[in-house]
């Protein structure tokens, strides 16, 4: 193939970018001319030179035709000219692909599967046996791919795989004894010859020069101790992802539900509303329940207060049943009145619940352990969670308030320009108009909806936390939920994620199955159209059947409580324990009298677990805050023993 040729040269010297579109032109065209005269003809990389001249290549001759000026016929000659023999490669290639590549489609194949796995009958009853090839699976497990994903490779259960290594004497690799000086000296001397490398090629420079195979997190210390600098550049520069921006049409658009579960091995969820386009918090509890009960009375005084949202967004668990439902009978059906999807994807409460991690949630999250650790706390006893309820739900509720006036009257930086969420809502109402309000409606009023929510779901009788919704055990909720991942995120907690991820986006509303995403495209006629002017009783089946349709899963259980006393009991526990505190007397034997609590008295942080790798993080907790609160625990817990002995 022939060079292309020089754009002719003018009475003066053409600007750069023109030399640049040259220069890339050329690229493209000797890049495919020089394939194609190799003879190696590949379909996927001709394909692909076609891709980029179609792509790249023929807007860029438009855009040269448009800039050179009329009077220019010399250079639209030469635009002419190689714009032609970009044709000919082109259509060459097509032509080659036709006639040497799709044509060995019927060849014999230059490429064969291993047997890896045989089937076995053995004339039996059940399932036939799965051999594996004993030199795949080990060459397999010297690479260290892990055995969930040689079996989802192999097609069978982790546990057959497992069996069959056991049968076979094989076992997966164990990770290297090294110390960490040893370990810091190797990944130093790479780091010399290789400055720019991250933590996977000073992994694979350790299985493939040394034969060494440590935990990733080892690795990262060791960058961390050897290369500070170089580790934080390189982390910074790993940082900048780009993500679509978050796009609401306006306040009220689209609201974002979701439940806090760090709390919930001691029967605590706190369960929060999100509006979207501000970043307003509408509604933020602390419950002993995750029914959807609850959950329809948070939503219920949150739209008391801010109005009715046009849509909300929630994950597929049922305690949001109750919520689609509603908003189904007040928006209306057809229209993504709630939006069903992954709570991974549902960005402004997620992210939320960090911001209310750090402000008061890991604190008590803190405190609680610690009530196990020293002060004779048994979340077993399901006495003892209710005392732990009676003492502290209200406390962790004023804490909520606090954080939403607090959260909702601070500035935000970035897109936010230094506007409270408020004052965001407020601009974004002027900017783009206002919601229909509750008042405004004709024929509606709080009353009506509160009385047709009783008919309709019964009354709110475990929002006290004296029964649950769930009989299952107790058992299942420490090995779950036991455990912080590192934020406060409560994403991997949701078990409908998996079903997501099956369905896929087309089943993310609840009645079109219209995109989930933030937008809100709706017209100002749907808004009011769309909406009856008070509940809509004749979509009640269509809205029961919508939300069936979408729950994924039963509401997550919350670990169960019984209040030891009746009543006439219940007044002299109360009687006693105000006396006690006002006496300023703590009992012996509960950690928490001076000689009970050693030379460094009462501990001013308390180190609660992350993730399921052991490792932690250290919390203060203030003097002046907690030690009070430990010491009513003990009081009310010696009152509540002494009673419960006594009957």
């Amino acid at each position: 193939m022939e060079t292309l040729p020089y754009p002719p040269e003018p009475d003066t010297n053409w600007p750069v970018h023109l030399r640049q579109a040259y220069r890339k032109i050329n690229d493209i065209y000797h890049t495919a001319a020089g394939y194609l005269a190799s003879q190696s003809y590949d379909a996927h990389r001709l394909r692909f030179y076609i891709l980029r001249i179609d792509q790249e290549v023929y807007p860029l001759l438009l855009t040269l035709q448009d800039a050179i000026p009329e009077h220019e016929i010399v250079l639209s000659g030469w635009l002419v000219q190689i714009a032609a023999l970009l044709a000919e490669l082109r259509n060459i290639m097509e032509e080659t692909i036709e006639e040497h590549v799709d044509n060995e489609a019927g060849a014999e194949k230059n490429y064969w599967l291993p047997d890896v796995v045989t089937v076995e009958h053995t004339g039996r009853s059940g399932r036939p046996r799965k051999l594996v090839n004993e030199e795949v699976l080990r060459h397999a497990l010297e690479q260290n791919i892990s055995i969930s994903k040689i079996a989802r490779s192999l097609h069978m259960t982790r546990n057959t795989l497992k069996t069959r290594m056991s049968e076979l004497g094989l076992e997966s690799q164990r990770y290297s004894a090294i110390a960490d000086h040893e370990l810091d000296e190797i990944v130093s001397r790479f780091l010399k010859e290789r400055p720019r490398a991250g933590r996977r090629y000073v992994m694979g420079h350790l299985k493939g020069e040394h034969n060494i195979r440590v935990p990733q997190r080892r690795v990262i210390a060791s960058l961390s101790r050897v290369n500070k600098v170089g580790n934080e550049l390189k982390k910074q520069e790993t940082a900048q992802t780009l993500r679509p921006d978050y796009i609401v049409d306006r306040p009220h658009s689209l609201w974002h539900i979701d439940g806090h579960h760090k709390l919930i091995t001691w029967g605590i969820v706190i369960h929060g509303i999100v509006d979207g386009y501000s970043r307003k918090v509408t509604g933020l509890r602390a419950s002993t329940s995750n029914s959807s009960k609850v959950v329809a009375a948070l939503f219920i005084d949150a739209i008391q207060a801010h109005g009715i949202p046009s849509r909300v967004r929630g994950d597929r668990g049922g305690e949001n049943k109750d919520v689609s439902i509603l908003m189904i009978l007040l928006r209306g059906v057809k229209r993504g009145s709630f939006s069903w999807g992954k709570s991974t994807s549902n960005t402004r409460i997620e992210r939320m619940w960090g911001n209310i991690g750090a402000f008061f949630a890991r604190d008590w999250r803190a405190f609680f352990l610690r009530l196990e650790r020293r002060h004779l706390l048994d979340r077993r006893n399901r006495s003892h969670i209710w005392l732990l309820h009676y003492l502290f739900l209200d406390q962790i509720n004023d804490d909520c308030d606090t954080f939403v006036m607090t959260w909702n009257n601070h500035p935000i930086g970035g897109k936010g320009k230094d506007m409270t969420p408020n004052q965001i809502e407020f601009d974004g109402m002027l900017a783009h108009g206002i919601y229909q309000s509750p008042e405004s409606r004709p024929g509606f009023n709080f009353d009506e909806l509160k009385a047709y929510y009783e008919q309709l779901f019964g009354s709110d009788s475990d929002s006290d936390g004296s029964e649950f919704e769930s009989d299952s055990d107790d058992d299942g909720i420490d090995s779950e939920y036991s455990e912080d991942d590192g934020n406060d995120s409560d994403s991997d907690l949701s078990s409908t994620d998996e079903q997501d991820s099956q369905q896929g986006d087309d089943s993310m509303m609840e009645d079109v199955n219209e995109s989930s995403g933030p937008s809100d495209s709706e017209t100002e006629d749907d808004a009011t159209s769309s909406a009856s002017p008070h509940l809509n009783y004749s979509l009640e089946e269509e809205a029961r059947s919508s939300a069936d349709a979408n729950i994924a899963n039963p509401p997550i259980h919350v670990r169960k409580s019984a209040c030891p006393f009746d009543r006439n009991e219940m007044e002299t526990f109360e009687h006693e324990l105000q006396g006690r505190i006002a006496r300023g007397k703590l009992p012996h034997g509960y950690g928490v009298r001076p000689s009970e609590l050693g030379p460094r008295g009462y501990e001013s942080s308390e180190s609660i677990p992350l993730g399921r790798r052991g490792r932690t993080v250290t919390l203060e907790l203030e003097n002046e805050i907690w030690r009070p609160r430990a010491e009513e625990w003990c009081q009310a817990l010696h009152v509540m023993d002494r009673m419960l002995n006594n009957m």
